[in-house]
This record gives structure tokens, sequence and C-alpha cells, in this order.
């Protein structure tokens, strides 16, 4: 009886280091399993990593490249706007003078054309200031103040302005509008050329105190 127990027990202690030893190998299959997908995953960071490394190494040489080409452009600019600074440019002799009549016509950019050329001025309030309480405002203030304003005398240097580059061949008249219409200078159609009808313009101009409706 003590043989065959003896030989039970052996039995089982077999099965249990044959279970533990199945154990080890599936735990170590599943070890090797994760060391592969890691070295994997690795791999790809690695590649990874590199194609960075690739795409910044070309980022500065285009970097460097642009930077070669933008001082070689300043250095053409600078070089034009030397030569331009240095060219004297012939302007015509304006009937008119103005001292932003140069920068105004820049800003403008516009050109006047045609045979008879009639201008429409308003003079009512609302021309001398841009914002609304600017206006109300004023209204009540004195009529050299009304003037004064900055939106007049804006209109006023346009006004110069298209008087200065009226064609030479042209005529032309000036008409203000706010309660009713008037005309600005001489009655009629003036040629383009008369000095005193446009000199009597811009005396009018200067005497129109801009108030009323339109």
């Amino acid at each position: 009886m003590l043989v065959k127990d003896e030989a039970h027990e052996g039995s089982a202690e077999l099965d249990l280091l044959a279970l533990q030893l199945h154990s080890i190998q599936d735990n170590e299959k599943k070890t090797r399993t994760r060391i592969s997908a890691d070295s994997v995953a690795l791999q790809r960071i690695e590649a990874g990593i590199e194609a960075m490394s690739n795409q910044i190494l070309e980022t500065q040489e285009s970097i460097s490249k642009q930077t070669v080409k933008l001082k070689a452009r300043n250095k053409s600019k600078e070089q034009l706007e030397f030569r331009i600074a240095g060219r004297e440019i012939p302007r015509q002799q304006d009937l008119v003078q103005s001292p932003r009549l140069g920068e105004e016509e820049y800003l403008i950019g516009l050109e006047v054309k045609g045979k008879r050329i009639g201008i429409l001025l308003d003079t009512s309030a609302s021309m001398t200031d841009e914002v609304l309480i600017d206006v109300i405002r004023r209204k009540n203030a004195t009529d050299k103040e009304k003037k004064s304003g900055p939106k007049w005398q804006r209109t006023k240097e346009i006004i110069t302005w298209f008087l200065a580059r009226l064609p030479p061949e042209s005529e032309f008249v000036v008409l203000g509008f706010g309660d009713k219409a008037v005309g600005l200078g001489k009655t009629g159609w003036s040629p383009a050329m008369d000095p005193v009808a446009i000199e009597s313009v811009v005396q009018s101009l200067n005497d129109i105190v801009p108030e009323g409706a339109t």
C-alpha cells in the first residue's frame, strides 16, 4: 500500500511539473511575441525619426537658399531705389499749386479726360467730418471751425487736384450743392488753361462754409 501511494504522488508531481512547464513555455512564447512587436514598432519609430531628420535638413537647405535669394533681391531693390532717387523726373507746370499735389496724384491714381468736365461738390454739413457725432458737434461751431473740418479740408485738396489735372483743351465748371445748387467761380464753362477762372474757383472754394442739408 505504501509503494502504491508513493507512485500515485510521484505521478501527480509530474503532472504539476508538466503543467508549470507548459505555462512557462506559453509565457515565453507571449514574451517573444511582444518583443517582436516592440522591435517592429521601434524600427518604425527609428524610420520616422530618420524621415523627420531628412525633412529638417531639406527645410534648412530651402531656408538657406531663400535667404540668399532674399538678400540678392534686397540688394537689387536698394540699387534700383538709389538709381530712382538720383533721377530727376520732369513735371508739368500746374496752374494750381499745392504742397500735397504730387502725393494726392499718387494716392488717387486718376486721369482726368474729356472735352467738358463738370465737378459736383457736396457743400452740406456732412462734409465736415467722417463720424456722425462729430458732424453734429461741428454744426454748432463757428464758420472757421466748420471750414477746418478734416473731411472738408481733404475735399478741397481733391478739387484742387482735379483743377490742376484738367486737359489743356477742355472746359470745366464746378457746381456746389447743399440746400441749393450754386456755381463756383465764373458763370458757365471756362477754359481749363484760364488761370483767372481757376483762381476764381479756388477762391470760391475757400469761402464756402459746409453747412445745411444735402
